[in-house]
């Protein structure tokens, strides 16, 4: 059997999954293990397989995986260059509600701007509620994204319900945070008041302990809500 023929994955889908879990950009990929992040950028998203010998053996060791599996995943590769399918992010979600509101997203085909747009919802929150699988703090909150999603009341109280055990599960809240996320309504508010108002300079001292890696970070975040 041809690698074409092969069910195995080709090299640009092991190379961009293998990326996805380690859960760093390409960028951080290719500068971790010292690779052209032009050559990496090429085989993901066209599916063209480097050639050098001096980028095909660093680049079986970066994704631990034995010479045969490499080679084969690289012959398939060589056969169709096809580009890497991206997972859904919806498969990465941190609850039931992010869940829902990633499928949405997807199905829609929505940015990050679109989606605040369509909601009717600040920038700022609508990147917490996407990227970040927060659970929203506002009934007046709760009622657009509800709108937006068509959902019923008790439909959506049922998803918020699901959605506040995983986060009950995962997070190893005290009994107390547990009794305030289940009383009746949609979300407990926060104990702390949030500011009403940030200045620049507030803004600026906290970039200054932010670490190159978290400013990196932040300005990924930044473009990804502009």
């Amino acid at each position: 059997m041809s690698p074409a023929d092969d069910q195995s994955p080709s090299l640009a889908q092991i190379v961009a999954d293998h990326i996805v879990r380690s859960g760093v950009s390409v960028a951080g990929f290719a500068k971790e293990y010292d690779l052209p992040y032009v050559t990496l950028m090429k085989l993901i998203a066209f599916g063209q397989p480097p050639k050098r010998k001096a980028v095909l053996h660093p680049l079986m060791g970066a994704l631990g995986i034995d010479e045969e599996t490499f080679n084969i995943a690289l012959a398939r590769s060589k056969a169709n260059p096809l580009p890497a399918e991206g997972p859904r992010q919806s498969d990465h979600a941190l609850n039931p509600f992010h869940s829902a509101l990633l499928q949405l997203v997807e199905e829609r085909q929505l940015t990050t701007k679109a989606f605040a747009e369509a909601a009717d919802l600040s920038v700022l929150t609508a990147a917490k509620l996407l990227k970040r699988g927060e659970l929203p703090g506002r009934q007046t909150t709760h009622e657009k994204l509800r709108a937006l999603m068509n959902m019923s009341e008790i439909a959506y109280k049922d998803l918020m319900a699901a959605s506040r055990m995983v986060e009950t599960s995962t997070t190893g809240e005290t009994e107390s945070a547990i009794e305030r996320k289940v009383t009746p309504g949609y979300v407990a508010m926060s104990t702390g008041a949030a500011p009403m108002n940030t200045t620049k300079g507030e803004l600026f001292e906290l970039i200054d302990r932010l670490s190159p890696s978290q400013l990196v970070s932040l300005k990924q975040f930044l473009l990804s809500v502009m």
